[in-house]
């Protein structure tokens, strides 16, 4: 199977997407898959990529998209028209299909995509079969299952500004009434052609459904497993493949016998920012290092930096990055100049796993040589104008590899200091022994399980933490933030109050020191969910972010007449 990062729709909005082929070329018709929203896309991106595989394998094209103002695709959730741009988005992944010559085009979608997918087929587009998995019955029900799902993430408390918020996505006015207005029975009995619906098992509704939708060509099935796909979080998801096999099988039964030839159009370059100077901003694809990452660069067209900021995964999430704020990111920190990457380590998101790879560890030895790969891939010129931006495990991998003396700045955001497991490194592997991982003793683990301590624990005096770190614990957090700040790195760490005092714990002293010496600076971010899900914290994560990076690295050229930064909660 051949993987081709394609652009497509128009070129003042391009949708960013994947098409899957055959090795040989030869289909027998196309199928295009509409994504879920928000996290719940994240938590099921797994399994919809092994979907498309399954499918490639029954001798089918895929195409798999991010809508408008999602993922990789232009725009933001904050535009106007989303719902209609949604729509457009899968109307443009059907044409798309047809113009690259297949005769026969299926489609599936998952939850909101599902009823997205249903409502673009009552209208003028037509597919030959439809796939409605595990579809969300209004526009209406997914926004409060989202808001409830925040709560439970972030634990923020909401602003009352007339919006409505999910984990990493905001719902403005007018694309809360757009959604409202959306209803999975009423577009059942506009659908033509083949119609599956999937309903999940217990689902009250499901009998209404399918009894609204009944008519020749139409299937309705109930399957398991849908609350671990997407009532969780994305790194806890699990693969119903039971489901994906009803699925393929429906399908191909339906999809003609003759096979046809198919090419993969080049992958290109996409317009996806201005400056409000005018300057073009430009993504395009890339393969890196011995094992192919996937990576996507975003630069100006003209006036560079020469930093390169690299954004690593956090966690199992892509190289979209927390809530997409990677993606944000680097369109922004691109209109200042800066060349951005963001990439994917094997086995995650659109990077193949390796062979033998049967669980993806973020944390492995492994991860660190991929890290460096990418670091040298785009330093090549000058190891020392390269900026690792990490979250979590991401921000773990940062330090690591900072320690190594190859990298000139690192931005940590609720970075995590524990690898598990730890591998041993074989003879000459000096670049990959482990420099930051804690590697706690049992008696020391138990104590942190004892939450009642804690409060007691913070008015203890810094040399007994020093004295305990130093009995069970390898390496500490605090001597690894001081070694950053004693090294030759410029470091920047976020986080919120409470984890920053634990970062400190035994060496506050000389964290003071190094932060009064601007070797090690610290911004705490109150509240601060780890994943940044919520929108106040993501916004103040953001523009923390992009004040540092201009303080410390200035701008290019021209870079001082960008537009205002992105809007946010209670912002018009």
């Amino acid at each position: 199977m051949t993987v081709t990062h394609v652009w497509f729709g128009s070129d003042e909005r391009p949708l960013a997407g994947h098409y899957h082929l055959p090795v040989s070329g030869r289909v027998r018709g196309a199928v295009v898959l509409c994504p879920a929203m928000g996290v719940e896309a994240a938590a099921a991106a797994p399994s919809m990529q092994l979907l498309a595989e399954m499918l490639v394998s029954e001798g089918l094209a895929v195409l798999r998209f991010d809508y408008d103002g999602t993922g990789d695709s232009a725009g933001d959730d904050l535009d106007d028209a989303r719902v209609e741009a949604w729509r457009s988005s899968i109307a443009a992944a059907i044409d798309f299909l047809r113009t690259s010559g297949h005769a026969w085009v299926g489609s599936v979608g998952l939850r909101l995509g599902a009823t997205l997918l249903a409502d673009t087929l009552g209208r003028s587009v037509s597919a030959d079969a439809a796939v409605l998995w595990d579809p969300c019955t209004s526009g209406r029900v997914f926004l409060r299952e989202q808001q409830l799902l925040l709560r439970v993430l972030s634990g923020e408390e909401l602003p009352d500004d007339g919006r409505r918020y999910g984990p990493g996505v905001t719902y403005t006015e007018e694309t809360m009434a757009a959604l409202s207005a959306l209803s999975l029975k009423d577009s059942l009995s506009e659908i033509g052609g083949a119609t599956l619906l999937i309903t999940r098992e217990g689902q009250r509704d499901a009998a209404a459904l399918a009894e609204s939708g009944a008519r020749p060509g139409f299937t309705s099935r109930e399957v398991t497993g849908q609350i671990e796909l997407v009532g969780v979080e994305p790194a806890q998801a699990q693969i119903p493949m039971s489901t994906l096999d009803l699925i393929t099988e429906w399908l191909s039964s339906l999809a003609p016998d003759d096979l046809r030839e198919s090419e993969a159009p080049a992958p290109g370059r996409a317009v996806v920012g201005r400056t409000a100077a005018g300057e073009l901003l430009v993504e395009y694809p890339l393969s890196i290092g011995a094992d192919d990452m996937f990576a996507v660069c975003t630069e100006p067209v003209s006036h560079q930096r020469p930093l390169s900021v690299i954004f690593l995964n956090a966690g199992m999430l892509d190289h979209v990055g927390p809530s997409r704020l990677w993606v944000e990111l680097s369109r922004r920190w691109a209109a200042l100049g800066f060349r951005c990457f963001r990439f994917d380590l094997s086995g995650i998101g659109e990077s193949a796993p390796l062979e033998g790879m049967t669980e993806r560890i973020t944390r492995s030895v492994q991860s660190l040589r991929e890290v460096v790969e990418v670091v040298d891939f785009v330093s090549a010129d000058d190891p020392a104008e390269v900026l690792l931006m990490g979250l979590c495990s991401g921000a773990y991998q940062a330090m690591e590899v900072a320690l190594t003396g190859r990298v000139r700045a690192v931005f940590l955001v609720n970075p995590d200091f524990r690898a598990s497991p730890l591998e041993s490194t074989q003879a000459g592997e000096s670049l990959l022994k482990r420099e930051v991982a804690e590697s706690p003793k049992k008696w020391y683990t138990r104590l942190e399980q004892l939450h009642f301590l804690w409060p007691v624990a913070r008015h203890l005096p810094d040399v007994v933490w020093r004295i305990v770190n130093s009995l069970g614990l390898g390496t500490s957090r605090a001597n690894t933030l001081v070694r950053l700040g004693e090294a030759n790195v410029d470091a920047f760490v976020v986080s919120d109050s409470d984890q920053a005092e634990s970062y400190a714990r035994g060496r506050k002293a000389r964290l003071r020191r190094l932060s009064s010496q601007g070797a090690l600076t610290f911004a705490h971010i109150d509240p601060l969910d780890h994943t940044v899900f919520g929108p106040l914290a993501r916004h103040s994560v953001s523009n923390t972010l992009t004040s540092q990076l201009v303080e410390r690295f200035g701008t290019g050229p021209g870079a001082s007449e960008l537009a205002t930064p992105p809007r946010t909660s209670g912002e018009q």
